[in-house]
Order: C-alpha cells, then structure tokens, then sequence
C-alpha cells in the first residue's frame, strides 16, 4: 500500500459507485480518516470523517442507507478487554474522491445480550442492509465457538439509534480440513449475501451455513497467501476475486481469483 498513513488497516470494502476504487480504515489510536485505495495499492487520497469517535474501528460495510445512494459502514467494535457497554457502528455518505472532509450521518449504538464480546468482522448484507458482526474469539478461547450477532435493518433517518443485536449462529471452531480456526479478523458477503468469507490471522475461508436458523456455520479453506498480521478482505465489485491485505507500513495486498466451483456457489 503507497499510502505511508495507511500502515494499520484494519478494514476494506469495495465501492461500487467507483471503478476499481477500495475504501480502507485504520484501527485504533490513528486519525478518524477513510483512505481510497485501487486494488494494486496506489493512493487515491483520504477524507477526514467529521463527529466520528474512532474508539476502535476494526471493519467497514458498504450498502443502502436513508442518506445516499450508497453508505460506507464504520464498525467500532473492538473490544480486546471486553469493558464496553456498547460499541458503535457509524454510517457515512459514499464520498466522491476529490472530497476531503465528509460527516457522519448516523451512529447505531449496539449492545449484546450476553455482555460485552471482542469482534473485528461486520458484513452488511447487500439485499437489504441486515448487519451481522461476528466475535473474534481470541487465542485463549479458540475452543469455543464464535459467536454470530444480527442486527436488523436500518431504514429510518433518525441520527441516532440503540439496538440489541441478537445471536443467530456460530461458526465451527475448526475448519473442514479438521485445522483450528479463529482468532476471526474480518468477513465480506458474496456477490448474492447468501454466504460469506472470513478471514483470520493466517487464512481464508468460504463460510457456508444458514445463518438466522442457529445453525453452526462451516468453513471450508481458500488457498491465499500467508500474511503476518492478516486483517482486511474485501469482495470486488463484480464478485469476481477477493483482495487481502494486512496491518503494516507498505503492507502488500494480494488477489484471490475466486474459481468457477465458488463462483456457482456465490450465484446460489
């Protein structure tokens, strides 16, 4: 990545209103900032994100909202020592790339039913909006499975909303070639939003199972590059590849090509 300020990405999604354009955040402790980048790395410019807290953002979300064509989702929820009583997750007009300054159009404060949980992977589902933020679950408790919260729809153009995300999965806690899985570091939808794919530290996986049934979630292995500290995936505009990058100054970026076998299961 060209841009010296981006070194702890933490998420990345794909806009869809610019061509070959990425939108990527870094965690904790940095700027309240949004960074364009193409998919080879080169610097498109950041934007300064007015009334944004920037407490510990670990993901980003694209979709429909009430206040532009296209919103980019800003997930606050991270929690390494699990002591909030609510995370945030602020939604900010798709900016054009010669803006420099854009605000936040609504914060949706979230709190879980069973206390607070550590999490760094958001997905906004592409139909309708629906977000799903799934724990993280760390190296201490990898044998236990990860929890999957749901969060309905949010349509109103109310600045401000408070909801209790609900728990509607989990994911396996090894994958379908029988390796631990976890500590779960970022997720992005297929093209149809009917799966998704998860990443943690070291690899990729296509994650399958009917999520919003209490069904555990399987995940089946996507050769990728090893990275040192792997936590952004995003799904490109047409569905076609993913991109992966990691935190680091200059970190590399690399292109999983998705095959013919998962792009049928993608159209599904």
């Amino acid at each position: 990545m060209q841009n010296d300020e981006l070194d702890e990405l933490s998420g990345l999604v794909a806009s869809h209103q610019h061509h070959g354009v990425y939108w990527g955040i870094n965690d904790s402790g940095n700027s309240p900032n949004i960074y364009a980048l193409s998919a080879d790395g080169r610097d498109l410019g950041q934007i300064s994100i007015n009334n944004m807290t920037n407490r510990d953002p670990e993901a980003l979300g694209y979709g429909n909202c009430a206040f532009a064509p296209k919103c980019i989702y800003i997930a606050d929820i991270g929690d390494n020592r699990q002591h909030r009583r609510e995370v945030r997750i602020e939604l900010i007009p798709e900016p054009s790339l010669n803006t420099r300054r854009v605000s936040v159009a609504k914060t949706i404060f979230v709190t879980y039913p069973g206390g607070a949980i550590n999490s760094e992977a958001m997905l906004v589902r592409p139909s309708d909006g629906a977000i799903i933020i799934i724990e993280k679950r760390d190296n201490d408790d990898l044998a236990s499975p990860a929890r999957v919260f749901w969060i309905g729809p949010q349509t109103g153009r109310s600045r401000q909303t408070r909801v209790v995300a609900r728990q509607v999965a989990t994911i396996a806690t090894k994958d379908s070639e029988g390796r631990q899985a976890g500590p779960f570091t970022d997720a992005a939808y297929s093209k149809s939003g009917t799966d998704f794919y998860l990443r943690d530290y070291r690899r990729i996986y296509h994650a399958t199972g009917l999520v919003g049934r209490g069904e555990e979630v399987a995940l089946a292995p996507i050769p990728s590059p090893a990275m040192m500290i792997g936590e952004a995936i995003a799904l490109n505009a047409d569905g076609s590849r993913l991109l992966l990058s990691s935190e680091g100054r200059h970190a590399p970026i690399a292109t999983i090509i998705l095959n013919n076998s998962a792009t049928r299961q993608d159209s599904h």
